[in-house]
């Protein structure tokens, strides 16, 4: 195994420390931090702090992520700067250069400082890079960081697994077919078990670390990452426990119902996140109006908080783009909401070689429901420039029925834009 590999086991390390306090698990740790920087070794936080960016460290391999996750922990544990700023730089580092337009992350399983590269994006490093993105979020309390796990959770993570719930993928490319990972790496199969591989054991991660990061613990309330249907229950400090169920069709639509319910009324903050791509946002509290709305940011709602409170959240979902460069110059990727749209040759009689070009000047998604055998989550049909129509599907639902699909497609009027902390995914409007 390489050192990327053996060294993981630096996070379990951290992780027992903290779980038991027995000093023989951070001795562990701490010996393992020593062999990081030794020649031949992955160097971790030495071309961090030289602020390396990612295709220039000497180790780049997804499964490094696990011994990164440590460099955070270990900065939990001790407060030590060089730790924690390590950590931020690597996180950065990573998001520019390996994160790709569905959430899916490095290609041919290492790290290339491209997130335009066509090589196989692998269910496992999606799973680390969530991991990894999870204790980003609970160091630095930014929900630019929660964008990312809900841009990865809609596509990369849902992409990956067949509807039927039978199989995961290995790869899930941006364009191309979906395949069972026991296809694509049958070496791994085993008498008895030849569905079993590290994906389709892995994969579940994805969704099951909904449960770490939907809801968070903040020093003064809670913070809601993922909107959704659904229903959680949150034991404040006092003991009380409050209720949030949402009642929404979300990512379809932004309109989002939140209900709150205690049985004592509590004055705590209840920081909503507001999504970076979200330009016009608005809000009412039982039914009155809160101004002051920031994308990319955390709306904090600092009140006292009764039974049957209902909070009405309306996202914008208005279409953006990313914009390609490099090997997918002169494509963009199209997005409602978090949501990758997806040409899929199942829904469309277009063959993707002909796929004709978009103008986003006056492109006009109608949102469509299919007839035929799979039904995709959701449907949009498009106008072309040519005239013809087309019919763009959420990214998970392309490709399930075996056929091919591209989530970049030639896309006039938009023009490229730089990756910055501020717009990470290289939001493009008209």
């Amino acid at each position: 195994l390489s050192p990327e590999q053996n060294l993981a086991i630096l996070h379990g390390a951290c992780l027992l420390y903290e779980m038991t306090g027995q000093t023989q698990y951070l001795e562990l740790a701490n010996w393992v931090i020593e062999e990081l920087d030794k020649p031949g070794s992955c160097g971790y936080i030495e071309d961090a702090l030289a602020n390396k960016e990612i295709q220039d460290f000497r180790a780049r391999r997804w499964e490094g992520l696990h011994c990164i996750q440590g460099i955070c922990e270990l900065g939990f544990i001790t407060g030590e700067s060089k730790y924690i700023d390590a950590f931020k730089h690597i996180w950065w580092a990573m998001l520019k250069g390996d994160r790709h337009n569905t959430g899916g992350f490095t290609s041919s399983e290492e790290c290339k400082g491209n997130p335009y590269d066509q090589g196989a994006i692998e269910t496992c490093c999606t799973v680390a890079w969530m991991a990894l993105t999870i204790d980003m979020l609970r160091l630095t309390g930014d929900s630019l960081i929660a964008d990312e796990l809900e841009l990865s959770l809609f596509n990369g993570i849902l992409g990956a697994q067949h509807p039927s719930g039978r199989w995961w993928t290995y790869n899930t490319p941006m364009d191309g077919e979906r395949r069972a990972s026991a296809h694509d790496i049958v070496f791994q199969a085993r008498p008895g078990s030849p569905e079993l591989n590290c994906c389709s054991v892995n994969a579940p991660r994805g969704i099951g670390m909904l449960s770490e990061w939907s809801v968070m613990m903040t020093n003064d309330g809670v913070a809601l990452n993922y909107y959704g249907s659904s229903s959680f229950e949150i034991k404040l400090p006092s003991g009380n426990i409050v209720a949030i169920k949402q009642d929404t069709e979300y990512p379809k639509n932004g309109k989002i119902k939140i209900n709150i319910e205690t049985k004592v009324p509590e004055k705590f903050v209840l920081s909503l996140r507001i999504p970076s791509w979200s330009k016009d946002s608005s809000l009412s509290i039982n039914g009155e109006k809160t101004d002051n709305i920031e994308s990319g940011s955390y709306l904090r709602l600092n009140r006292i908080w009764k039974n049957d409170d209902i909070i009405e959240l309306n996202l914008d979902m208005s279409t953006h783009y990313w914009v390609g460069e490099k090997e997918l110059e002169g494509k963009s990727s199209i997005y409602h909401g978090p949501i990758v749209l997806t040409y899929d040759r199942y829904y469309n009689k277009i063959d993707p070689d002909n796929i004709p070009i978009i103008d986003a000047n006056n492109l006009s998604l109608e949102m469509v429901t299919w007839k035929g055998w799979l039904q995709p989550f959701m449907l949009f049909k498009a106008r072309a420039k040519d005239g013809q129509y087309l019919y763009l599907c959420d990214f998970a639902s392309a490709g399930v029925s075996g056929t091919p699909y591209r989530s970049w497609l030639k896309v006039e009027g938009v023009s490229p834009v730089s990756f910055s902390r501020e717009n990470p995914k290289r939001i493009c409007r008209i």
